[in-house]
C-alpha cells in the first residue's frame, strides 16, 4: 500500500508557529505534515502517528534484540543500551525509536516547497487543506536530498 501525505495535526495550524515535513523510511515514502511550537514536539507528534498507523518503521524491536544481545555478552546495561540505540532516533509519547537514517524533516516549508517536495515524490496533488494528499505512484527517492535537514 502506498502512503499519502498526511496532515497529522491540521487543527493546530492556527495554534501554532512551526510546521514541519517529514519523510520517513528507506525511500522516505511516508510524508507526515506536522504543526507544533518546536522540533522536538513535532518529532514525539510524528513518531506518535507511526506508532499508531505505520508501525512497520519503527525500529523498536531491532534495538531489544541488539539490547539483548549485549547483555548476553556480558555489557552492563548502559553499555548495551548505548550499543543498541546506536544510529537510532528515540521520540513519541512512548519512547519508540526510528533509524535515524530513515527521516528527514524540512523545518517550516513554504507551501511551494510542500508542493515541490510532494511532487518529487510523485504524488498527485489534492488541495493541501483536505486532510491528506491521495494517489502516490512512485516511492520518493529524493525527498531527502530536497529537504532541509535538522538533527
Amino acid at each position: 500500500m502506498t502512503s499519502p501525505l498526511v496532515l497529522v495535526n491540521p487543527s493546530n495550524r492556527s495554534r501554532t508557529s512551526n510546521r514541519y515535513l517529514f519523510a520517513f523510511g528507506a525511500y522516505g515514502d511516508t510524508l507526515l505534515l506536522v504543526w507544533k511550537n518546536s522540533f522536538e514536539d513535532a518529532l514525539d507528534e510524528a513518531i506518535d502517528w507511526i506508532a499508531d498507523n505505520e508501525p512497520g518503521l519503527l525500529a523498536d524491536d531491532a534495538v531489544a534484540e541488539e539490547y539483548n544481545r549485549a547483555i548476553a555478552e556480558g555489557l552492563s546495561e548502559d553499555e548495551a543500551q548505548e550499543r543498541a540505540t546506536e544510529d537510532t532516533t528515540c521520540g513519541g509519547n512512548e519512547g519508540h525509536y526510528v533509524n535515524s537514517w530513515e527521516w528527514t524533516v524540512d523545518e517550516d516549508p513554504s507551501r511551494e516547497d510542500v508542493k515541490r517536495i510532494v511532487a518529487a515524490c510523485g504524488v498527485k496533488l489534492a488541495a493541501l487543506h483536505s486532510g491528506y494528499l491521495r494517489e502516490r505512484k512512485t516511492p520518493c527517492k529524493r525527498a531527502a536530498s530536497l529537504s532541509r535537514t535538522v538533527t
